[in-house]
């Protein structure tokens, strides 16, 4: 069973999510970031950007959005360190 945790993006940049925790250091796959995107950026493609403790950083590969959501299971290379990891969305437009 998969930890979601949902993750609404607004069309003015937010990122709203009710939660402060991703995960526990040597996890991976357990927890599932549910992303809703507004319909005016679906057209949109979509990464991931993480920040470890440690400064170092990882984006991930393209993430498909299906119906104005997109979902990203958090692989175990982003959570080797305990300490805060900082995320955030990156959505590009061919043009």
């Amino acid at each position: 069973m998969k930890d979601k945790i949902a993750v609404t993006v607004g069309t003015d940049h937010t990122y709203k999510c009710h939660t402060d925790v991703l995960g526990r250091a040597g996890e991976g796959y357990i927890t599932q970031l549910e992303f809703k995107i507004p319909e005016g950026l679906c057209d949109c493609s979509l990464y991931i950007d993480f920040e470890k403790p440690n400064g170092e950083t990882y984006r991930t590969k393209k993430i498909k959005i299906e119906n104005g959501v997109a979902l990203y299971d958090v692989e175990p290379f982003v959570l080797t360190d305990s300490g805060e990891v900082k995320v955030q969305v990156v959505l590009q437009k061919a043009s």
